[in-house]
């Protein structure tokens, strides 16, 4: 998977919602202390998950944690802030 960054735009709403990441938010949202481990277990209950990884945006901010999911198709990363 490349990790160039894209910016696209889509006419209307576009949304891919893999099963369980709602789940994840709420708990993430919770204030629930995460660590790097919990994020890869937690990941490898979703399906399509690819992996975990660190991120930095293009305007410099380094994430705690990204999530990456997708198959042939498409493509998504899930980026969650420092705490």
């Amino acid at each position: 998977m490349s990790k160039k960054i894209v910016i696209a735009s889509f006419g209307g709403s576009f949304q891919i919602i893999p099963p369980g990441l709602t789940q994840l938010n709420e708990i993430y949202g919770s204030g629930v202390g995460f660590t790097g481990i919990d994020f890869d277990i937690i990941g490898r209950k979703i399906p399509e998950f690819e992996g975990k990884n660190s991120a930095t945006t293009s305007d410099g901010y380094q994430w705690f944690w990204a999530l990456d999911f997708g198959d042939s198709s498409w493509q998504l990363t899930v980026l969650f802030p420092w705490g």
